[in-house]
């Protein structure tokens, strides 16, 4: 396999995890030179499938007029925190073939002051520091001979419950669908440690070998999705061992990925995961050992890494429970990104006619709710077009739901909440009589114009909190009626 870019344009994620060989050193080891992103990272560390790609990238580069140019496995050890800045990449040969499997070590190190290796000669190995220590199998699949059989193979999981998730860290570059089942459902009733998606890269990059031990470890923790209930407030979970075996050469631009944590004992915990093709064919199998540990230790400065946390929650599309008694999900149109209507057949035909698979995703999502609460802003005396145009992609699945509607401006939105208030009603919706309206002031913005946070909006709180209950209360009445 040759590690190959278009001069036309370079995917992020290559450019995140490219190296270069520097040379042959006087320990007849071969270094190669990189730098590790703050782009690709979890709080201030870098993903730790993101670094395994780093070294991957060097040890893939090291075999390139080699015979055996695909990783067959690898398992890499965890011994201190990456640093985004400058590193090399130490691969040491252990056992070379011509034509057989071939077994490498490859270390990542980096300097305290993360100055870049510029040559050889000025490589003082008691100066670097190791970060990762991987040890790496190449083989050559194309030419691999012998028996296949299958036994017990799990089976990639199915679409059914997969909806559209943005990911906190690293969101930008990644497409994902996300099985929500698994979250916790309340602080009071846990979720479960389990984790099923489809993720590819935004831009298309193909999948490759490289970007495998990625997809093998970019995924909510399975643990956290245990919640309040089971973990004593906010965790991270660093990476101690990770094993990736490839099953075959990667094809497509999409993995479905599904991931499980069946032990948790003393705050350690291992996975087990599948990643497979689009075609639904086994990829590789990774396992890996970590902690549970306070999220402050994901950084040295805390007020840093308490702020990471406070953006990660406020974006987190985690199921919560409010004091009614109603579990809320946040479904943002933004993250769902539907286009403008398209579907050949009107929505009150049924779900058999939808022509789309965005569309048939919509609709599990809001077929799932027993009632929804628009949080809509007024714009020139009405309601936003992507409000609409979500609303007209469905019939059967709004129809005889309760809704609130919730509107702002800078006088409070009232025209828009009465314009859509028209529209649920079409729709044969339930509007509660109760709409509340949130005025903006002057003071609730920044100088740039820009929201502050919710904390610093004086009696905003105590001011609409009495005509959001009553909202609320008309609404579980109505749910409760319909029982």
């Amino acid at each position: 396999m040759s590690i190959t870019q278009s001069t036309e344009k370079i995917s992020p994620f290559d450019i995140a995890s490219n190296t270069s060989f520097l040379g042959k050193s006087d320990r007849d080891t071969f270094i190669f030179t990189g730098v590790a992103s703050n782009e690709w990272s979890i709080g201030d560390v870098p993903n730790g499938g993101y670094v395994m790609a780093i070294i991957i990238d060097s040890v893939i580069r090291h075999f390139a007029e080699k015979y055996q140019t695909d990783p067959v496995a690898l398992n890499c050890f965890f011994f201190n925190k990456t640093i985004p800045g400058h590193l090399i990449v130490e691969i040491d040969e252990l056992k070379m073939s011509r034509k057989g499997y071939c077994v490498v070590r490859a270390i990542l190190k980096q300097r305290k002051d993360l100055q870049p290796l510029t040559s050889l000669e000025s490589y003082v190995p008691s100066e670097w520091q190791d970060k990762v220590q991987g040890i790496f199998t190449m083989g050559n699949m194309d030419n691999e001979k012998g028996p296949t059989h299958f036994h017990k193979n799990p089976q990639p999981p199915s679409d059914e419950h997969l909806e559209p998730y943005n990911y906190v860290f690293m969101g930008e570059f990644l497409d994902t669908t996300f099985d929500m089942r698994t979250f916790p459902k309340s602080d009071t009733e846990a979720g479960k440690p389990e984790v099923t998606q489809t993720m590819g890269f935004k831009d298309g990059r193909p999948i490759d070998f490289k970007s495998i031990p990625y997809w093998c470890d970019m995924f909510i923790t399975p643990p956290t999705m245990l919640g309040p209930a089971v973990l004593d407030g906010p965790v991270w979970c660093p990476t101690m061992q990770l094993e990736v075996q490839f099953k075959r050469k990667p094809t497509g631009k999409t993995i479905r990925g599904h991931y499980i944590a069946p032990h948790i004992i003393n705050g350690r915990f291992d996975i087990s995961g599948e990643v497979w093709n689009e075609e639904g064919e086994i990829l590789a199998i990774t396992r890996h050992q970590c902690l549970i540990v306070p999220w402050s230790r994901n950084s040295k400065d805390e007020g840093k890494a308490n702020e990471r946390l406070k953006v990660m929650m406020q974006k987190s599309k985690i199921t919560i429970t409010v004091n009614h008694s109603m579990n809320l999900e946040i479904i943002d149109l933004a993250e769902w990104d539907l286009p403008l209507f398209n579907e050949p057949e009107i929505p009150a035909k049924g779900e058999q006619y939808y022509s789309n698979e965005k569309t048939r995703q919509w609709s599990k999502k809001i077929a799932s709710k027993d009632g929804f609460i628009f949080v809509t802003p007024q714009y020139n005396w009405g309601y936003p077009a992507s409000l609409k145009n979500a609303v007209d992609y469905l019939y059967n699945e709004w129809t005889g739901k309760p809704a609130i509607i919730v509107s702002y401006a800078n006088r409070g939105g009232g025209k828009a909440a009465a314009q859509f208030r028209q529209v649920l009603e079409g729709l044969k919706m339930r509007p509660v009589q109760t709409m509340p309206a949130i005025c903006l002031k002057k003071d609730m913005y920044t100088e740039n114009g820009t929201l502050k946070e919710m904390e610093n909006y004086g009696d905003f709180t105590t001011t609409y909190r009495d005509i959001i209950d009553k909202a609320i209360k008309e609404l579980q009445l109505d749910l409760a009626s319909k029982k």
